[in-house]
Formats: C-alpha cells, structure tokens, sequence
C-alpha cells in the first residue's frame, strides 16, 4: 500500500500574524514603561527576541519595526536597537480614546488601601500610551450622562448593582471591561484575583497547624469580594470535614473586626483562631484579644486579608493574604488597549498569595511562624 504523505501545517493566516506582532510589541512595551527596559538600553536581537516568544523572526522584527514606528525604539546603524529617551508612546489626536474607569466613590472609598493602587496602576498603563482616562463614580455618570456610547469603559465591580450596570453599557453598544469578578462566561470580559482561592490557602494554613475551631469574620453584605472569601473559607473547612466555626461581622473595617471577635471570645466555644476577610478587621480583632487578657498568636491566631501596608508594620506582624491589587489595574488596561483593536478578550484570574508572619502558631503553643 502506498502512504499518504503526512500533512503539512497550514502556514499562518495574515491575521494571525499580525495579532501575534502585536502581541509581542505589547509585551515589550510594557517592559520599557514599567522599567525593565530604560531609556538608552539597548534591546535583545531580534533573534534573541522570536525565541523568547516562541514566534518566527519575522514576527519580531514586524513587533520591533512598529515599536520603532512609535517612537518607543530607534535603530542606530551597526550598533542596534535602543530604547528612547521619551518613553510615552507618541499616538496621532485620531489614534487617541477616551477612556472612563467607573469606581464607587470615584477614587475615594471606605477601604482606601484597596481601590488607590488598582486606580494608580490602570492610569498610569492608559497614560503612558497616550490616551485620555476620566475617572467617575457610578451616580455621578449616569446621573450627570457622562457616558458617551462609543467610549471605552472599565468597571471596578464591587457588588451586584454593578455588576447590572456593567452588562447594561455593554447592551448599549459601549466596549466594557471588568475589573473583578462578573457573570463568569458572559458577555463582560473580567479580571478578577482569585479571592476564594486565597481564603481557602488562609484557612489550610490554620488546619495545617492544628486548628480545627475557625471563627470567620465577614465583609460586607453582597460584596463580591466577600463572597468568595467566605466560599473559600467554608470550602477548606468542608475538604478536612470540620465544621464551620462562628461567623460574625458586617464589614471590612476595624470595628466589625473588633466587635466580632469579642463575641467569638466571650461564646461558650470560642475559637483558637479567627480569619478575617480583611486586614483592617483583623487588626480591630487583635484589639480586642488583647483587651480580653489574651495573646496572639499564643491564645489565638488571625490571618487577614489584603496584606495593606500597615500589615507589616503590626506587633506581631499580621500573617494575610496578598492581593495582588497593582496587577489588577495593570491587566486591566492591557485588556482595556486590546479591546478598542478590536481584540477577543478572555477571562483571567490572578492568584492571591498567603504571607506568613508571625500571627499564627499552633493552637496554645508559642511558636511563632513565619
């Protein structure tokens, strides 16, 4: 019998190519405006460039080529390829979009360690690429029609009504994008950490030291944030088949942490160690251990939520969760630029990562880990 020949692959469509040179020329890009590149470095190869990517050497130097376009690069003869000294990147008035980020509040909030850095982040990547950003709560856009229908918008979701108010722009024919969770698998593409994620990793830490009696100081109602930590909370309790401990609190603040845990402490069966869903009620929820005569981690461990700055700062230092808040804005304006091209967009959840310091310990032992 004859063989059939093997079937040659198909070689990249046009298409193709020109979403992965953009998609080159987007990531070195970002290096050069986050600093990894500076100005008067001189680059990789092109070469150098199509291995690191995994793409044809024609696809980096189509990536390099429009980067130099840009102004972001030049080519100096026999020597190569430089960064600029004017990092911006410089795009014609016709080029330019208006873009709105919608956050609750505008840039202030109740919890001004958790909305400042993801704000920041997206600003500056919008920024440097030479577009406009307004920056607006949600009553004053609707209330005031600030909204055009052919502008960019990012919304940063923190309970159901927006997650409404993001799906509503999109029906309207406006480009929206999400930072936090949405309708997982719906029309709203997102960025989100990976909230349940890091709760579950808290709460096994606890488990793995021998805790079994976990207390769980909530957020707000119909926060989303909240949700998913209580989730993850009441998931790592289920996989190691212990039951759920006691369950108080309201908000994220340092009152609701500090009234939860004196009713946690003043029960019949209190608990040895208490997850917050947030920095800030952890710290209220060591006041109030403190005030009860008690020791962390000695009596009982916290671990919170966040890792905000104050975190490290603390006596002991608060063992948390990190979120990863910068890279949420960073994503999100990445997305956001590849969104108005025209670009399918797809889901992405950023691992949060668990912090050690010196809040947790073995139940009535006085090792301290971290």
């Amino acid at each position: 019998m004859r063989k059939h020949a093997a079937k040659q692959p198909e070689p990249p469509s046009d298409k193709e190519r020109a979403t992965k040179h953009r998609a080159v020329a987007d990531a070195l890009r970002e290096e050069i405006l986050n600093g990894i590149w500076s100005a008067g470095d001189r680059i990789h190869s092109e070469q150098v460039i199509a291995k690191r990517f995994g793409v044809a050497y024609m696809t980096a130097r189509q990536a390099v080529s429009s980067l130099v376009a840009e102004g972001v690069l030049e080519r100096i003869a026999r020597k190569g390829t430089f960064v600029r000294q004017e990092k911006t990147v410089q795009i014609k008035p016709s080029q330019r979009f208006r873009f709105l980020l919608l956050v609750e509040g505008g840039k202030t909030s109740l919890d001004p360690y958790y909305l400042p850095p993801i704000v920041e982040a997206f600003e500056h990547v919008i920024k440097a690429h030479g577009h406009q950003l307004a920056i607006y709560d949600y009553s004053r856009a609707i209330l005031e029609g600030l909204i055009a229908r052919d502008a960019p918008v990012c919304c940063v979701l923190l309970s159901e009504p927006e997650i409404l108010y993001a799906n509503l722009l999109r029906e309207r024919g406006n480009r929206v994008y999400a930072i936090n969770r949405c309708i997982p698998g719906g029309q709203v593409p997102f960025v989100a950490a990976d909230n349940a994620g890091g709760a579950q990793a808290a709460v096994e830490h606890l488990i793995s030291l021998g805790h079994e009696r976990i207390g769980f100081v909530r957020g707000l109602p119909n926060n989303i944030d909240g949700a998913d930590r209580r989730h993850g909370y009441h998931q790592a309790m289920w996989n190691h088949e212990l039951p759920s401990g006691p369950e108080e609190g309201d908000h994220f603040i340092e009152a609701c942490g500090y009234e939860a845990a004196k009713r946690m402490i003043a029960s019949s069966d209190s608990p040895t160690a208490i997850f917050c869903a947030s920095d800030l009620s952890a710290i209220g929820a060591m006041k109030a251990i403190a005030e009860a005569g008690l020791s962390v981690p000695r009596d009982i461990s916290i671990v919170g939520f966040g890792d905000f700055p104050v975190a490290g700062f603390l006596h002991p230092g608060l063992t948390t969760v990190r979120l990863p808040m910068a890279e949420l804005g960073r994503i999100a304006a990445r997305e956001m630029l590849k969104l108005v091209r025209g670009e399918t967009l797809q889901e992405k959840s950023i691992p949060c990562e668990l912090v050690l310091r010196d809040t947790t310990a073995a139940p009535s032992l006085a090792t301290h880990v971290g």
